[in-house]
């Protein structure tokens, strides 16, 4: 959930600026499409932002950068550095994530 301006939310932290935090305490792509729905970046445009996430191995809150680059309308490529991750994200043409591969497709 993220909010209008700076600050913290109900559910955590938001800025209106690409720089803000998104948080995330599970796997869902739903976190994936808040962050891109705010970056809203164009095609062969990238950007880094950082996720606060809640490390259910130790129960603690650390930042998770990540960087997202739109490849094609519904494409985007995203990686995130601390756990050497790569993946295509494929949304929908609301700009839901409908493909996480190997983790996540939507049904339907």
């Amino acid at each position: 959930m993220t909010t209008p301006g700076c600050g913290r939310s109900t559910s955590g932290w938001s800025r209106r600026s690409r720089d803000c935090w998104t948080s995330t305490s599970v796997f869902t792509p739903a976190t994936n499409t808040n962050a891109l729905r705010r970056l809203n970046l164009a095609v062969g445009e990238g950007s880094e932002t950082v996720a606060a996430w809640l490390d259910t191995s130790e129960w603690s809150l650390k930042l998770l950068e990540q960087s997202y680059k739109r490849a094609e309308p519904c494409l985007y490529r995203y990686h995130s550095p601390l756990h050497d991750y790569r993946a295509d994200l494929t949304t929908d043409v609301f700009g839901l994530v409908v493909e996480y591969p190997g983790l996540w497709t939507r049904d339907g």
